[in-house]
């Protein structure tokens, strides 16, 4: 998540921005909750969860709040939450995907036997290696939609946390001067006052008084001979 040939705070290759990642996993978990619910109102079974499948969705739905409350105030601990249950689904997941290739191969072990239904105990090896072959092709894909549930939920707290430690420094700063420049950071500069002197200090460097740096090769009669001598010539003419 932080290479540097990738817009920082986004996922998907650097397409998605990770608030935006963080809006479609609500909605994702949303649609999942609505057809759980209307499965349940309209199914046809008399299914009756226990205990631990009902703290389960309890669960759930908590956490799905909390994201969403998270979200729209945009505060990092609220997002702790589907950090925390995309892991735990995401190991989950994993450890199918693995155990259904091992069965794929080897479609009489005790694993491959777990996950079997039991009107399938009989069949042959070819029928169980086609089963497992697609409970593999089902549950990876959920697998790395989990895993990427993981790195959204990171990268919106990190995004999060980014935005808090730069509001609290925006906070914190002082507030400059009119009068007084501002360095890239926000601060206060304070600048030299440099005033560069008329007058050399330095006794061994004359300034000329006419304001012009006189030709060390030629005297001051020369020097006034060559630049006024068409005029003296003339008055000594008249």
């Amino acid at each position: 998540m932080c290479s540097r040939t990738r817009i920082p705070f986004t996922t998907c290759f650097g397409v998605i921005h990770v608030r935006n990642a963080l809006l479609a996993i609500i909605i994702l978990q949303l649609l999942g909750e609505v057809i759980e619910t209307l499965q349940y109102i309209f199914g046809q079974n008399t299914y009756v969860p226990d205990f631990l499948e009902f703290l389960f969705e309890v669960v759930e739905s908590l956490t799905l709040v909390s994201t969403i409350y998270g979200w729209w105030k945009e505060r990092k601990e609220f997002i702790i939450p589907l950090f925390i249950q995309s892991i735990l689904a995401s190991m989950l997941t994993l450890l199918s995907t693995v155990l259904f290739f091992i069965s794929m191969i080897f479609p009489y072990t005790a694993a491959a036997d777990a996950f079997i239904p039991p009107g399938m105990v009989a069949d042959d090896a070819s029928t169980r290696r086609i089963f497992f072959l697609m409970c593999f092709i089902f549950i990876t894909p959920i697998a790395a939609l989990f895993g990427w549930f993981v790195m959204t939920s990171l990268g919106a707290y990190q995004y999060y946390d980014h935005k808090e430690k730069l509001e609290a420094f925006r906070r914190s700063r002082p507030l400059p001067s009119l009068n007084d420049p501002v360095t890239s950071e926000g601060t206060p500069k304070v600048l030299a006052l440099v005033i560069p002197s008329a007058v050399s200090t330095d006794p061994a460097v004359e300034i000329p008084a006419t304001g012009n740096f006189g030709n060390p090769n030629f005297s001051d009669e020369e020097e006034e001979e060559e630049l006024f001598g068409n005029k003296k010539r003339g008055a000594d003419m008249v």
